[in-house]
C-alpha cells in the first residue's frame, strides 16, 4: 500500500512538472493596483503631469484632463470622479483638447504611438447615449506631424491643426464615427519654421500662429495672422510686435498665445529665448493685427530653463480680458489689470513646470492650473492662498510615471516590492518629477519621500528598510518604522577619485540573498555605480558595494573594483549573493561577470562569450538566479538601432540568444519567477508583458486586461509564502498593474 501510494505522489509530482514544461503562460488578468494619486498631507493632491485641460462642465465640476503619456480622463473636484477614458486607445500620447461643433463633441490631439513625428487626432462618438464613455473614434490622418495645437471653428465647420508640420485644417463632416476628414495642409512663408506651438482665435475667424523655436530667419516675424479667404486659401501675414529690442528679437523662441473668448480683438503672449528665459508678455488690442511689449517684468525668477515646450503658457479669462495668467516653470503669474502687473503665486502652493493654463467659464474666479503634478485649481484668483487652492483632482488620477531601468523611461529607476512595519504588502518606486513614492495596502493613496527631485531606483531589505536614489545623487536609507532618512556614507573610496558622497547613483541594485561580508563581518545588501571616478571617460564604471550590520544598521559604502575597458559605460548591474556580480557596458555591448574569491574584497573579471558588440540605444538589463554551484543569468540589450534581444547564460559566460518570436523594437525591463520545475521570464516592451519558460525562445503574449498602450517601464515578480506568484508591472502614465500567475 506504501508502495503505491509512493508512486501515485511520484506520478503527480512528474505530471505537474510536465504540464509546467509547457511554453504557455496563464495569469487571471491585470488590474490597477492602486487608484489614488500622491497624498502630500494636508488635503493636497499631485498626480502625473498634464498638459491640458477642457472645463466640459462647470455646475457639476467636470473637466476633461490630458494625462501625459496616459491619455484623456474625465475628472470632478472632490476627487471620487476620475474615468479614464484612453484605455482602448493605440496612441494615447496627448498634448490638446478643444471643444466641437456639437454638444458632447470633443478632440483630443497629439502624436502617434511608436513615433515621435506622426499626429493622432481622436474625437467622442457625439451621436450615442454617454458620449464620454463610448469609446473615441481616431480621425484618419495624412502625415500631418504631431499635433500641439487644435482650433475649433463652429460658424465655418473648420478643425485647424497646429502641428510639428505646420498647419492643417478640415471641415469637420456631421458624421461621428472619424471618417469623412480631408485635411489640407497650409502654406508657410519661405524659409520659416513650420513647427506650431499654439494657435488663439481672433475676430472674424482669423485666427494667430505662434512657432515652438524661432520663426523666420533674420530676426524675422514670430507671429502670423491667418484668415480664409472665400475659396478656402489659408493667407498669412506677419505681425508687428514692438518694445522687443533686435537683440531680444534674435533670441526669440517658443512663444504661447491666448485670446479672450467673448473680446476677441484682445490677445496676450509670452515670449521665451532661446535658453528658455522670459523675454516679456505681449498684448494686442486689435485682434493680433498687432503686439506691443508689456512693461511688467517679474520681480522674481520664473524659472531660467523654462519657457521651452513644457513649461510655457499663457490663458485668457473667457469674459474679462483684463485678466490674464502666465505659467513657466514658476507661477502662475496672475494680472486682473489688464497686464499692467503680475502677482505671482506662492511657488510652494503648486509643483513646477506649468504645462497649460485655462480660467473657467462657469466660476469668474476659477483657474485650471495643468503642471508636472497633475491638475489643480485656485478658486479665488484674487486671494491665491493655500485655502483657494483646490487639489482633489488629482486625488484618483492615477497616471503616474514610474521610471525605469531603459533610456526612454528617464534615469535608472526600478520599483520593488516588500514588507511594510505592519506587515503588509508595500510598494515604492521613483517617478519622473514626483520624487520617490511608496504605499502600504493596497487601497491606500501614495506617500512622498522627499519633495525635491525626480525619483530614481527603490529597494526593499528584508527588515522592511528601504533603499532609494534620486536625481540629486547619491543614495539613502530609512529604516522600518522610521520617518527620517539618511545619506549613505562612502567610508572609502575609489584610488583617484574625487570623493562625491552625492555621486553614488540611480544605477545601483539590491543584493537579492546577500552571503557576501567585508572584513567587518558585515553583509552587502547593496551594489552601486559612482559618477566620478578614477578615469571620466569610464564614468559609472566604479563599483562600491553597501554593507550594514545584521540589523541593518551602519549603512555605509565601500569601494569594491573598477572594471575595465576604454571608453565604455556600464549601464546594468545584478547580484543574487554579492559573491558575483554582473556588469552590463552601454558602449560596447558586452556583459562581465565578477566573481569574488575568498573572504577579501577582491573580484576577478570573466567575459561574456556569445553577446555581439557594438554601440547600444540604451543598455542592458541582468538578473540572476542561483541555480547551485553556478548562475543562470538573462540579459537584455537595446542596440544603436533600438533592436531589442534576450541573452541567456548558463554559467554568466556563454550566452545564446532567446529572443524567439519577440516583437522588433525595445525591451524595457525584465523580472524572473522560479520554482522546481521551470523558469518563467517576463519581459515588457512599450506596449507588450511576454513569458518565456526555461529560456526555450518561445513567448507568451500576456497583456490582457492593460491599457492597449500602457508604456511599460518596468516588472517585478513576488512568489508569495504561500501558493501564490504576484507580477507588479509599473508604467510611464498608467501608474502600476498586478496580475496573479495562476499556473
Amino acid at each position: 500500500m506504501k508502495k503505491y501510494f509512493f508512486s501515485f505522489l511520484l506520478a503527480l509530482s512528474v505530471t505537474t512538472c510536465f504540464a509546467q514544461l509547457s511554453p504557455l503562460v496563464a495569469i487571471n488578468g491585470w488590474g490597477l493596483l492602486n487608484p489614488y494619486g500622491i497624498d502630500r498631507s494636508s488635503n493636497r493632491w499631485e498626480s502625473g503631469r498634464v498638459n491640458d485641460v477642457l472645463e466640459i462642465d462647470g455646475a457639476t465640476n467636470s473637466v476633461l484632463a490630458i494625462a501625459d503619456m496616459g491619455g484623456v480622463w474625465w475628472l470632478r473636484s472632490g476627487g471620487n470622479w476620475a474615468v479614464s477614458l484612453s484605455n482602448n486607445w493605440s496612441s494615447p500620447d496627448m498634448f490638446s483638447l478643444a471643444k466641437g461643433i456639437n454638444a458632447n463633441h470633443y478632440f483630443a490631439g497629439g502624436v502617434k504611438a511608436g513615433t515621435s513625428v506622426e499626429g493622432a487626432l481622436y474625437q467622442t462618438d457625439f451621436t450615442g447615449q454617454a458620449p464620454l464613455l463610448l469609446p473615441w473614434k481616431e480621425i484618419p490622418l495624412p502625415f500631418v506631424g504631431t499635433i500641439y495645437k487644435i482650433l475649433v471653428q463652429e460658424s465655418t465647420r473648420k478643425i485647424i491643426l497646429g502641428t510639428q508640420n505646420g498647419i492643417w485644417w478640415s471641415y469637420i463632416p456631421t458624421r461621428s464615427d472619424g471618417s469623412g476628414y480631408s485635411f489640407t495642409r497650409a502654406l508657410f512663408p519661405a524659409g520659416c519654421n513650420m513647427i506650431v506651438n499654439d494657435l488663439a482665435a481672433g475676430p472674424d475667424n482669423s485666427f494667430i500662429i505662434s512657432f515652438r523655436g524661432a520663426g523666420c530667419p533674420d530676426s524675422g516675424p514670430f507671429l502670423f495672422k491667418a484668415s480664409f479667404s472665400p475659396t478656402n486659401y489659408l493667407a498669412m501675414n506677419p505681425v508687428a510686435v514692438s518694445g522687443l529690442t533686435p537683440a531680444e528679437l534674435s533670441t526669440v523662441s517658443t512663444v504661447s498665445i491666448a485670446s479672450c473668448k467673448n473680446r476677441k480683438e484682445f490677445m496676450y503672449a509670452v515670449v521665451a529665448n532661446g535658453t528658455g528665459g522670459l523675454l516679456g508678455v505681449l498684448k494686442s488690442g486689435n485682434g493680433g493685427t498687432t503686439f506691443e511689449k508689456l512693461n511688467w517684468r517679474p520681480s522674481d525668477d520664473p524659472g531660467g530653463r523654462g519657457g521651452d515646450s513644457r513649461n510655457n503658457c499663457i490663458a485668457v479669462h473667457a469674459a474679462n480680458p483684463d485678466i490674464v495668467s502666465f505659467g513657466w516653470i514658476r507661477g502662475p503669474y496672475i494680472s486682473t489689470n489688464g497686464g499692467g502687473s503680475f502677482n505671482a503665486m506662492n511657488m510652494n502652493l503648486i509643483h513646477d513646470d506649468k504645462a497649460a493654463l485655462e480660467f473657467s467659464e462657469t466660476n469668474p474666479n476659477r483657474l485650471y492650473i495643468c503642471s508636472d503634478g497633475g491638475l489643480a485649481s485656485l478658486n479665488n484668483i484674487n486671494d491665491p492662498v493655500q485655502s483657494s487652492m483646490d487639489y482633489t483632482w488629482s486625488r484618483r488620477l492615477a497616471n503616474l510615471q514610474f521610471v525605469g531601468p531603459a533610456a526612454l523611461r528617464q534615469w535608472w529607476g526600478r520599483f520593488d516590492v516588500g514588507m511594510s512595519y505592519s506587515n503588509i504588502i508595500t510598494v515604492g518606486g521613483g517617478l519622473q518629477d514626483n520624487n520617490n513614492v511608496h504605499m502600504d495596502g493596497i487601497d491606500r493613496p501614495w506617500k512622498p519621500l522627499e519633495s525635491l527631485y525626480d525619483g530614481g531606483a527603490h529597494f526593499y531589505l528584508g527588515s522592511g528598510g528601504m533603499l532609494w536614489s534620486n536625481s540629486g545623487g547619491g543614495l539613502r536609507y530609512r529604516a522600518r518604522n522610521a520617518t527620517t532618512d539618511i545619506q549613505i556614507p562612502i567610508r572609502n573610496f575609489s584610488p583617484g577619485s574625487d570623493q562625491r558622497v552625492n555621486s553614488l547613483n540611480g544605477l545601483f541594485c539590491k543584493v537579492i540573498k546577500p552571503q557576501k561580508r567585508n572584513l567587518a563581518g558585515q553583509y552587502m545588501y547593496a551594489i552601486s555605480t559612482h559618477s566620478f571616478g578614477p578615469d571620466p571617460a569610464i564614468a559609472f564604471n566604479v563599483i562600491y558595494g553597501i554593507f550594514a550590520n545584521a540589523d541593518e544598521t551602519d549603512m555605509h559604502a565601500e569601494y569594491l573594483f573598477t572594471t575595465t575597458g576604454a571608453n565604455e559605460v556600464t549601464s546594468a548591474i545584478s547580484s543574487y549573493d554579492g559573491i558575483e556580480i554582473f556588469i552590463g557596458k552601454r558602449t560596447s555591448g558586452r556583459v562581465i561577470k565578477m566573481i569574488n574569491r575568498g573572504g577579501t574584497l577582491q573580484y576577478d573579471q570573466v567575459n561574456a562569450n556569445g553577446i555581439p558588440t557594438g554601440n547600444d540605444f540604451n543598455r542592458h538589463i541582468a538578473r540572476t538566479i542561483d541555480v547551485g554551484s553556478s548562475s543562470e543569468a538573462y540579459a537584455l540589450r537595446n542596440d544603436e538601432w533600438r533592436r531589442g534581444s534576450v541573452f541567456f547564460s548558463p554559467n554568466g559566460a556563454d550566452w545564446s540568444d532567446i529572443t524567439g518570436n519577440l516583437p522588433p523594437g525595445i525591451f524595457y525591463s525584465m523580472d524572473l519567477y522560479k520554482n522546481a520545475c521551470r523558469n518563467i521570464l517576463f519581459v515588457i516592451t512599450d506596449d507588450k508583458v511576454y513569458a518565456c519558460v526555461n529560456h526555450s525562445g518561445i513567448w507568451t503574449d500576456i497583456s490582457a486586461g492593460l491599457p492597449v498602450r500602457a508604456h511599460c517601464s518596468d516588472i517585478h515578480v513576488v512568489q508569495n509564502p504561500g501558493c501564490t506568484t504576484d507580477i507588479y508591472l509599473s508604467t510611464f502614465g498608467w501608474s502600476i498593474w498586478k496580475t496573479v500567475l495562476s499556473n
